[in-house]
């Protein structure tokens, strides 16, 4: 599906409909991502207003609130606000494009904090398990489940002969049909592993079909895929063990990691430790553990300064 794109004349009114359009499709995944690309780059106005009706969007989400049924995970339904409802009316777009965009408004929603961890079962065999720091939302159009990954990290599921699904994040899209997938939603670019079938990443050119043990990187420029070892996919996946399994990483990127999950976090003050290489399996809710074993193996001091940072030194 295609939209033809205004004139450089086109008005406000003009733009911010088409804007709206585009965020409702590529929160849909029916999207042509060259499409896009070519009518966000064809006028600074155009890159202008997406980012505008994104960034509303985004507000919405936060101000959005689940209706309270017998079982909240099952399909529940959301309501807006007076307040969403009045930022809706500060966003001049109008006729088709509002109307797609409110379509994209009913939806589940779904977070959780720093720390924090939520299992949901849509139902009809699709899952989701979300990790720290994550904001999803969901909804069913016709046989497929619509997921669009707002921030952090989750896992989806879905079962053979059930409605297929397909995330949605930093503007990419990833179909899965029977199989299980991690992604991750870092810096605005999507990460995703296959832990279970196949995923289709990526639209039009660019798609990709990625395997068990893949990860793939997806960016505006295209997709790149590469071959992850089983220490790697531990480490990127014992989150839902609540652990940190490590196997070789330094300890830079197991700090990165760890940060994820802390409202306080580590800081590499000596920079001669981030290649100290690392092995174990620790909690990933409390570093107590894992700062002794630093300084049992690696004569690692730690310290909390009066914020509550945690320094590390020789």
């Amino acid at each position: 599906m295609s939209i033809v794109t205004e004139p450089l004349s086109s008005s406000a009114t003009d733009i911010d409909e088409a804007a709206a359009l585009w965020l409702a499709r590529l929160d849909s995944g029916t999207a042509d991502r060259d499409a896009f690309d070519a009518w966000r780059a064809e006028d600074p106005r155009h890159a202008a207003a997406f980012a505008r009706i994104a960034a509303t969007d985004d507000l919405l989400q936060g101000l959005a609130g689940q209706v309270e049924e017998e079982d909240p995970d099952l399909e529940p339904r959301t309501v807006l606000t007076r307040r969403g409802l009045l930022q809706v009316a500060l966003v001049a777009i109008a006729g088709a494009g509002l109307g797609l965009w409110m379509m994209s408004r009913n939806r589940a929603h779904a977070q959780t904090p720093v720390g924090g961890r939520q299992s949901l079962t849509l139902g009809q065999g699709a899952e989701l398990d979300l990790n720290t720091n994550t904001c999803v939302s969901w909804t069913k159009t016709g046989s497929v489940w619509k997921v669009r990954l707002a921030r952090g990290e989750v896992r989806a599921s879905v079962s053979p002969r059930h409605a297929p699904l397909v995330l949605t994040g930093g503007g990419q899209t990833v179909r899965v049909s029977d199989g299980d997938i991690d992604a991750h939603l870092e810096n605005g670019r999507l990460k995703v592993i296959v832990l279970r079938g196949v995923a289709h990443i990526g639209s039009g050119a660019q798609a990709v079909t990625s395997q068990v043990g893949e990860e793939a990187m997806v960016t505006p420029a295209g997709v790149q895929t590469r071959a992850l070892g089983e220490g790697d996919i531990d480490f990127r996946t014992g989150w839902r063990r609540g652990e940190l399994v490590l196997n070789g990483q330094s300890l830079a990127d197991v700090v990165f990691e760890f940060n994820r999950y802390l409202t306080s976090p580590i800081v590499i003050d000596d920079p001669s430790l981030a290649n100290i290489r690392l092995g174990g399996r620790f909690t990933n809710q409390d570093p107590g553990d894992f700062l002794s074993a630093l300084a049992a193996s690696f004569s690692v001091r730690s310290h909390v300064s009066a914020d509550g940072v945690i320094h590390l030194t020789r």
